[in-house]
């Protein structure tokens, strides 16, 4: 099944490094997926450019008819994730799959000097996510900005992304400042242990996305 999901990942493919850097580890960690470029596109202010890449990003999955992933150009793949989780987690078929999280949401927590605190199966992070603790692989993410590394299942939702995606254009703010709408209404699911991070080395927020909730 895991081969079956479509790779969909946004990229200026004049940006060399990075689209190097995204080929590579595609053919690498998943040589069989079907994959599908969507260029960059850039408008002012730049968020609304990667608002609108998302959204064709989000289009081209609903074509396929079947889950898909999308990706930004500043991920890398951990290779100490284990592939059975994705596994089991599919089997419980869940609408969207947080496939990289983040530190970042509504409110942020100032008094925090780690990155998380995990309390009574509720987790905070130091920049406004939270969440609470599902198992031993999932979180049920509450509120939580960043659209680096999702997987989404139910195309309903695709769509409720899209709504999203078009309402912060109207209201002139990144469309994942607007993700936490859906985030309390829907069953949200993330990896504790992430498959993808923000790569510092192609100027992704590593220190906020590279993490492990244990």
């Amino acid at each position: 099944m895991i081969k079956e999901i479509t790779i969909i990942w946004i990229n200026d493919k004049n940006n060399e490094k990075r689209f190097k850097h995204m080929t590579e580890m595609l053919d690498k960690f998943f040589p069989d997926n079907p994959k599908i470029h969507v260029d960059a596109i850039y408008i002012k202010p730049k968020y609304h450019g990667v608002t609108v890449a998302q959204s064709v990003a989000l289009q081209q999955g609903l074509l396929t008819g079947k889950p898909f992933i999308v990706l930004e150009d500043d991920v890398n793949f951990n290779e100490s994730f284990d592939m059975n989780v994705l596994r089991r987690v599919l089997e419980l078929k869940p609408k969207v799959l947080y496939l990289g999280i983040s530190t970042w949401g509504e409110i942020r927590n100032v008094s925090m000097k780690d990155k998380y605190l995990i309390e009574d199966e509720k987790v905070l992070f130091r920049h406004g996510a939270h969440g609470k603790i599902v198992d031993d692989d999932l979180i049920r993410i509450k509120s939580m900005f960043g659209a680096h590394a999702i997987l989404y299942v139910s195309m309903k939702y695709v769509l409720k992304t899209l709504r999203i995606c078009y309402a912060s254009l109207m209201m002139d703010k990144p469309h994942d400042v607007l993700l936490p709408v859906l985030q309390r209404k829907y069953q949200v699911l993330g990896l504790r242990f992430p498959m993808f991070y923000q790569d510092r080395r192609i100027g992704g927020q590593e220190n906020e996305t590279n993490l492990r909730l244990v």
